[in-house]
């Protein structure tokens, strides 16, 4: 699991070109942490891409809303409060305010039983 960011960024970045490399270096960086304890590089707040810490929270909120083999999926409410929570450890305050804004009024917000509309 923790190798998927590195592994994903040199995928993408083999095929050349500049706009490419932007998106690898998002894909690399999606899983770092604002307080530098998330992964590959533990960096930390503004020397993470803008770009990953906003997918960084899109795909969390995804993640948390789906089923997976080691968890139920949750409602729209307690992936908020899940988020919240780790507000200013992994994820940019910032972004995560701007993401809660936009998610309220989304086609993708989590129902009742977490799968998105």
């Amino acid at each position: 699991m923790r190798t998927h960011p590195r592994r994903g960024h040199d995928i993408l970045a083999s095929i050349g070109g500049e706009r490419i490399a932007t998106v690898a270096t998002v894909v690399l960086h999606h899983h770092e942490a604002v307080d530098g304890s998330g992964y590959p590089d533990g960096i930390r707040d503004g020397s993470i891409p803008l770009l990953s810490r906003i997918v960084s929270i899109a795909d969390s909120y995804d993640a948390i809303a789906t089923v997976r083999p080691y968890h139920r999926p949750r409602p729209h409410e307690e992936i908020m409060r899940i988020l919240y929570e780790a507000q200013g450890r992994k994820y940019d305050a910032e972004v995560l305010a701007t993401f809660a804004r936009l998610i309220e009024r989304s086609v993708y917000r989590a129902g009742a039983d977490g799968v998105a509309g």
